[in-house]
């Protein structure tokens, strides 16, 4: 690799890594708005606004179980005894 070429690759490994970081700047943006909107609400609230986009993504042919399945594949090992028992019957009943 020539000085050019070395030049012209270190460039553009900049430009991705700052596309990185604005990337991740609107991702963390994202999930703290979304932390936002849902922290405030009741477990009921949650339950009906889940149930209400699940119902839509059934509709739509875009509900996926076995995203589900990977979601609580990942997340269980994070998760106590309990946590783990209700998000699998909260999985359940989306899925039946």
């Amino acid at each position: 690799m020539n000085f050019w070429e070395r030049n012209s690759y270190n460039t553009q490994n900049d430009v991705n890594n700052e596309n990185k970081t604005a990337e991740s700047c609107n991702i963390d943006k994202d999930v703290k708005e979304k932390f936002d909107r849902y922290s405030s609400k009741s477990e009921d609230q949650l339950m009906s606004e889940l149930s209400a986009t699940v119902a839509r993504m059934k509709k739509d042919g875009s509900f996926d179980a076995a995203a589900m399945e990977n979601l609580y594949n990942t997340a269980a090992p994070f998760l106590n005894e309990e946590q783990k028992q209700r998000m699998r019957s909260i999985i359940d009943m989306f899925k039946g």
